[in-house]
């Protein structure tokens, strides 16, 4: 079997979900998957405890989540937005770093599992 992958998300779908991932906690009883770069801030609970780890970024994860989902643009043309503000704002420079561990925990974990 030849698996060819294209660009980021491509491989989301390449592995069946009921085999390869069963024995992860990413998978809940409904089948949910690692989540894709517009899904890194998202509501899931599996995903609160990278919150909980770093309360300065949960001003940030509540406004990516919300630009996400007003169409605001991608999830790296708003952190572009961010970078740009904290170059002035000493807070958001200290949000984004803490988004930026949040982001790596995330995925240092699903890349170990």
């Amino acid at each position: 079997m030849l698996l060819v992958i294209l660009g980021a998300g491509a491989s989301y779908d390449s592995v069946n979900v009921h085999t390869a991932y069963e024995e992860f906690e990413w998978l809940d009883a409904n089948g949910r998957r690692p989540p894709l770069a517009d899904e890194i801030f998202g509501s899931r609970e599996d995903l609160a405890k990278y919150a909980d780890r770093y309360p300065q970024a949960r001003g940030l994860i509540v406004e990516l989540r919300a630009g996400l989902a007003r169409g605001g643009g991608s999830l790296e043309q708003q952190l572009a937005i961010v970078q740009e503000r904290a170059a002035t704002h000493p807070r958001d420079a200290s949000r984004l770093m803490a988004v930026r561990f949040y982001i790596r925990d995330l995925i240092r974990d699903v890349t170990d599992e």
